[in-house]
């Protein structure tokens, strides 16, 4: 038989959730406030690159953290998923699907109205890091919606 060896949870699940809301959303703030306030070069300034650094390790660490395995571990384990582990790691995962074709909806219609209105536009470097750090953030999606599902074992058996 064919065991899962589950990476041990490191962090609780209090630290899990908030690092879940600080580290995307630091890294969007990061992202696009580093194609907002370009150097004078027109480069990405270094605090810039140094916050996106730093919030892509936190989101690395969360995302290999023990309670989010369900989201990545290979086909050939899930049979050992029972049918409730499964239906919550396919929830979390068209959860996430809906919020990503959301939010590029909501990018699309921006780049409308900026376009007409004349509204601040990333140049093209800048759209590729914005691009980049939202794609990031898109794979851990579904493990931050675990996170946030997850109930938290009382002590009281």
């Amino acid at each position: 038989m064919v065991t899962i060896v589950r990476v041990p949870a490191r962090f609780s699940l209090r630290t899990a959730k908030f690092l879940s809301i600080a580290a995307p959303l630091g890294l969007a703030l990061s992202m696009f406030g580093g194609a907002m306030f370009l150097g004078a070069n027109g480069q990405v300034q270094l605090v810039f690159h140094v916050l996106r650094l730093f919030f892509m390790l936190v989101c690395l660490a969360l995302f290999i953290d023990g309670r989010t395995q369900a989201t990545n571990v290979p086909e050939r384990f899930d049979p050992l998923f029972d049918e409730r582990e499964r239906a919550e790691r396919d929830r979390a995962f068209r959860n996430s699907h809906k919020t990503i074709i959301y939010a590029v909806f909501a990018l699309c219609a921006y780049v409308a109205l900026a376009l007409r209105w004349a509204w601040w536009l990333p140049d093209v470097h800048g759209a590729l890091h914005i691009t980049l750090g939202l794609a990031f953030i898109a794979m851990g999606l579904p493990a931050i919606i675990l996170i946030w599902r997850e109930r938290p074992i009382s002590n009281d058996d």
